[in-house]
């Protein structure tokens, strides 16, 4: 009897851990963001829903992630695998055409270094490397520290609203002399006299 009694409750311990763990992958962990390098999209103790990543990360997501020094931070990825993500005149460039940011707070510029007279930096990521930066420029170690996030870096992704603001391209693009022009600019026919 005594025997029969202990496996049920070691049957009933293994389904609550099984029931337990189905719950969370499927609805999802709760973390809490510390310091500001995503504001003003998340501020110091908000606490965010995350996910397990059931496919590859997409550019504008937010995710839970392990830094150069093995600490869980919160970062967007905005550059994917197989790109070339370029840092010049405060803006971020994937593949030469610059990306546009409408989360970031008005009058954001991205430096490397924090100055506005640093030279183009680039970075061409592997097939399994993400760029990811905070959405706070100025007050976020990201990717322009420690260089591009191996995938399995990646632990969650946050659960952002349907409509949440997602990063687009501009018509600007970075010409072959490496200054930046309107692409429209670029194809213009030359006026026949």
């Amino acid at each position: 009897m005594n025997y029969i009694c202990c496996r049920r409750i070691v049957l009933f311990l293994i389904l609550v851990v099984v029931v337990v763990e189905f719950v969370q992958n499927r609805k999802g962990f709760y973390s809490v963001v510390e310091g500001q390098s995503m504001y003003p999209t998340f501020r110091h103790n908000d606490m965010v829903q995350t996910r397990a990543l059931d496919a590859s990360p997409e550019r504008g997501d937010v995710v839970i992630m392990t830094d150069d020094r093995g600490d869980r931070v919160i970062k967007r990825i905005v550059g994917l695998p197989g790109e070339t993500v370029t840092i010049f005149f405060g803006f971020v460039y994937i593949n030469a055409q610059r990306l546009s940011e409408p989360y970031l707070a008005r009058h954001t510029y991205t430096f490397k270094f924090d100055t506005e007279d640093e030279r183009r930096v680039d970075w061409r990521l592997g097939d399994n490397q993400f760029f990811v930066l905070g959405d706070n420029r100025l007050g976020s170690i990201d990717s322009r520290h420690f260089g591009p996030v191996e995938r399995r870096g990646i632990l969650r992704v946050v659960n952002l609203p349907e409509n949440a603001i997602r990063p687009g391209f501009c018509d600007i693009i970075l010409s072959e002399s490496g200054k930046p022009v309107r692409k429209s600019e670029m194809y213009r026919e030359p006026w026949v006299n």
